[in-house]
């Protein structure tokens, strides 16, 4: 092969190289278009279930109230000042306030609507930024 049968051989591999490295980051820019997509449809659904949303007890408004807060301490007040209680371990009171701790347990149970995913999604991230990802 001659010098420059070399060089174009070369820079012909250099050009594939390059195409090869923009068609892979095209796909992941495909993938995480696709990935915003679905976060966006995600969070109008959420959206649409918190407009719909009417607490009646509460449980439905500690996922109200969370999903907008995404504060137990916050949601535990609000709730005390609504004049929410739950029973009572002891006989001496028959009920007690909610604590953030039954705000939190309560979230980490079961969903049973979407927006106790969506408070339950918004505890993890929230957990997750505080103790790493280990949590």
């Amino acid at each position: 092969m001659s010098f420059n049968s070399i060089a174009i051989h070369d820079r012909i591999s250099s050009i594939e190289n390059t195409i090869k490295e923009e068609e892979h980051q095209i796909n992941l820019l495909t993938n995480s278009v696709a990935r915003y997509k679905d976060r966006l449809g995600w969070l109008e659904r959420m959206r649409v279930a918190y407009e719909n949303l009417k607490p009646t007890t509460w449980e439905e408004w500690a996922l109200k109230l969370y999903v907008e807060s995404v504060n137990l301490a916050d949601v535990a007040k609000k709730l005390d000042e609504m004049g929410y209680r739950i029973p009572s371990a002891t006989k001496s009171k028959p009920e007690r306030k909610i604590t953030t701790n039954d705000i939190s347990d309560f979230i980490k149970a079961e969903p049973i609507n979407e927006i106790h995913e969506c408070a339950q999604k918004f505890f993890e991230m929230k957990n997750k930024a505080y103790w790493g990802e280990k949590y």
